[in-house]
Order: structure tokens, then C-alpha cells, then sequence
């Protein structure tokens, strides 16, 4: 049985530990959003700017600010990157590790270059020395190929989307063949 004392010592760590990750969380919050003020100040002057300059055709106001509302964070058009399956919006903007592992699947598909099962990608993805944080990692792939972008369902695998799929390959045959 330990000390009471050492128990309660224990317990203020934890506590002490769980704050600091609070703060640190709450600091990484404070320098994004200095972050998208300072841009938010930036959009504002260059509208402001033109907005100043006693042009009264709105189509010419809205050319010149449409240049710099699309390389605004916050206002602009998607970047040539496609858009990820629509998804509930996250809190935090750390990667999750269903994230990391679309990824590597992608790439072991790539790697081999031919249809990969779900448990071929899991073997493929630890082969490359991933450590699973999921306590199911099976059920973790499963779920994430279902939603990774660069994958699509072929027969009884995954394949890269928008790749050409390749031509069946013939199995080797289960039996032995016969001597003479």
C-alpha cells in the first residue's frame, strides 16, 4: 500500500501535467488567431484602399478587390488541391492518425503497383515501420481507406483513383503438379 502522501503527490502531478497541456493548447490558439487578425487588418486597408479611391462603377471596385479577397485565407477559392470528403468540422488542427494512414496507404498501393486488401495495406503500412496508436488498427484502416481521397474501391481491394486499374494477374496454382 503506498503513502497517502505519495498518492496525493501523484495526483497534483497529473493535475499540474493536464494544465500545462490546457496552456499549451490555449497559447497555440492565441498565435493562430494573431495569425488571421493580422491577415483579416491586411484585407481590410487593401478594401479600405480601394474603397478611398472615388470610383464609382462598382464593377471596377469589385475587380480590383476580387484579386485580393481570393488570396485571403479566409475568403479565397479553393487552391487546385481537391476537397476532402466532407467531414464534420474538426476543433483542432493537429493530424489525426486516420489522416497519416490514407497516406501511407496510398503510397504502399503505389509501391506495388497491383489491387491491395484492406489487411495487404495494414501489413504494407507496419512493414514500413508505422506503430498504430488505435487499440483495432484493422477497424482504423478499414474506416480510413473508406474515406481516403486518393483511393477508390476496386473488386475486392483498393486502387489509386484516377489511375487506370491493372490487368488481372494470373494466381499461381494451388496444386502440385504432377511428376512423370
Amino acid at each position: 500500500m503506498q503513502n497517502p502522501s505519495q498518492d496525493f503527490l501523484a495526483l497534483m502531478k497529473a493535475n499540474i501535467s493536464t494544465k500545462q497541456r490546457e496552456l499549451d493548447r490555449l497559447i497555440d490558439l492565441v498565435q493562430r488567431l494573431k495569425v488571421e487578425l493580422a491577415e483579416e487588418e491586411r484585407l481590410y486597408s487593401q478594401v479600405a484602399k480601394y474603397a478611398n479611391t472615388g470610383e464609382t462603377a462598382t464593377a471596377g471596385f469589385v475587380a480590383r478587390v476580387s484579386g485580393e479577397i481570393e488570396s485571403h485565407p479566409v475568403g479565397g477559392q479553393p487552391s487546385g488541391e481537391p476537397e476532402p470528403p466532407s467531414r464534420k468540422p474538426r476543433v483542432t488542427t493537429h493530424v489525426y492518425e486516420s489522416d497519416r494512414i490514407r497516406v501511407m496507404a496510398a503510397d504502399v498501393v503505389r509501391e506495388t503497383g497491383r489491387i491491395m486488401s484492406g489487411p495487404e495495406i495494414l501489413a504494407g503500412i507496419r512493414d514500413k515501420g508505422y506503430v498504430f496508436e488505435s487499440t483495432s488498427p484493422g477497424e482504423l484502416v478499414k474506416k480510413a481507406l473508406r474515406t481516403a481521397p486518393e483511393l477508390m474501391k476496386a473488386g475486392r481491394g483498393y486502387w489509386l483513383r484516377g489511375v487506370d486499374v491493372p490487368a488481372a494477374q494470373p494466381k499461381a496454382s494451388k496444386t502440385k503438379a504432377r511428376s512423370a
